[in-house]
C-alpha cells in the first residue's frame, strides 16, 4: 500500500513538473527551430549550396508555425527575398492550407496574425484569393487591411481592379502596408493610371507613394488634383504631397484652394510649412495676414530652439 501510494505521489509530482515547464519547453524548442529555418532561408537566399541542398519539410503543427514565422521575417525585414526559393518551400509544406485552416475558427486576433503572415508565403492561387475576398467586409479594420494585403501580395498585376473595388476607404495604416509590399519588391506599381483613375483610394494612393519615394514627375498630377477635385480629403492629402516634396507655393490655385479650407485646416497647414522649412515669403503666397503672423512666430520660435541646441 505505501509503494502504490508513493508512486501515486511521484507520478502526481511529474505531472505538475510537466504542465509546470512544458510551455518553457515548448518555448526553447520554438526558439531553436525559428533560429534553424531562419539561418537555412538566408543561406538559401545568398546561393549557399551546401545549405540549399536539401529540402526544408516541416512534419508537425510546431514545425509549419515556426517555419511560417521564419518566411514572414525574413521577407518582413528584407528586400528583393528570392520568391521562387520561398514559394517552393511553401508548396513543398502546404503552409498556405495550413493557414487557410485555422482562419475560420480564429479569434479577431489570431485572424491578424495569421493573415499578416500569409501575405508573405502566399503565391497566385484563385481558389484561395476568392476565400481571402471575404475578409475584405469584415468589420474589423486590422483584418480587412492585412486580407487586402495578402490578396495585393499574390496577385500584384491586379492592384488597380483590387483596390477600386473596395467598399472602404484606404486609411494610412493600409496605405503603409501597401508602400511596404512596393520596398520588399512584391508589388509594383504604374503611376498614370491611379492618377488619372476617378477611385479615391487610387488615387491616395498615388500621392503616398509620390511623398514615400520623392517622385519629381508627377506635379502635373499633383496640380491637377488640387484644381479640379472635388473631394477636399484628396485636395488636401495632394497640397500635403506638394509641401513634401518642397514645392513652389506661388501658384493661384493653391491660394484658391486653401482659401476654402476652415481656419483648424489653415493653421495646421501652417504649422506642417514652418516644421518644413518654408520660408515666411513663400507662406504669404497662399495664407492670409494673420496666419503669415502666427506662421512668423512659429518660425523664430524654432529658429530660436535651434540656436539653443546649437549652444548646448
Amino acid at each position: 500500500m505505501n509503494t502504490l501510494y508513493i508512486l501515486y505521489v511521484i507520478i502526481a509530482y511529474l505531472f505538475i513538473l510537466y504542465f509546470l515547464f512544458a510551455p518553457y519547453i515548448k518555448q526553447h524548442t520554438h526558439s531553436a527551430l525559428h533560429q534553424q529555418y531562419t539561418t537555412y532561408l538566408i543561406a538559401s537566399s545568398l546561393g549557399n549550396e551546401e545549405e540549399s541542398g536539401h529540402s526544408l519539410q516541416a512534419k508537425s503543427r510546431l514545425q509549419r508555425k515556426t517555419l511560417i514565422q521564419a518566411i514572414h521575417s525574413l521577407i518582413s525585414h528584407t528586400y528583393d527575398c528570392p520568391k521562387d526559393l520561398i514559394q517552393l518551400i511553401v508548396k513543398q509544406n502546404n503552409l498556405q492550407l495550413y493557414i487557410l485552416k485555422q482562419l475560420p475558427y480564429s479569434t479577431a486576433l489570431q485572424k491578424y496574425h495569421l493573415l499578416s503572415q500569409l501575405s508573405s508565403i502566399i503565391y497566385d492561387d484563385t481558389t484561395i484569393i476568392s476565400q481571402l475576398k471575404s475578409y475584405l467586409n469584415n468589420r474589423n479594420r486590422h483584418i480587412r487591411t492585412n486580407a487586402l494585403i495578402a490578396i495585393l501580395a499574390a496577385k500584384p498585376s491586379e492592384l488597380i481592379t483590387i483596390i477600386s473595388s473596395l467598399k472602404f476607404e484606404l486609411q494610412p495604416l493600409d496605405i503603409i502596408h501597401i508602400i511596404a509590399l512596393i520596398r520588399q519588391g512584391s508589388l509594383f506599381v504604374v503611376l498614370e493610371p491611379l492618377f488619372e483613375s476617378r477611385n479615391i483610394n487610387l488615387q491616395k494612393l498615388a500621392l503616398a507613394i509620390v511623398r514615400n519615394f520623392g517622385i519629381d514627375i508627377a506635379d502635373k498630377y499633383i496640380y491637377g488634383i488640387i484644381s479640379s477635385e472635388k473631394n477636399l480629403t484628396i485636395v488636401d492629402d495632394a497640397i500635403y504631397t506638394l509641401t513634401a516634396l518642397k514645392r513652389p507655393l506661388k501658384y493661384k490655385v493653391l491660394r484658391k484652394r486653401v482659401a476654402t479650407s476652415s481656419e483648424f485646416q489653415r493653421k495646421r497647414l501652417c504649422r506642417h510649412l514652418s516644421v518644413e522649412g518654408y520660408s515666411l515669403q513663400s507662406i504669404k503666397a497662399i495664407l492670409d495676414p494673420a496666419e503669415c503672423q502666427y506662421a512668423k512666430r512659429l518660425i523664430t520660435s524654432y529658429k530660436g530652439q535651434l540656436t539653443q541646441s546649437q549652444t548646448v
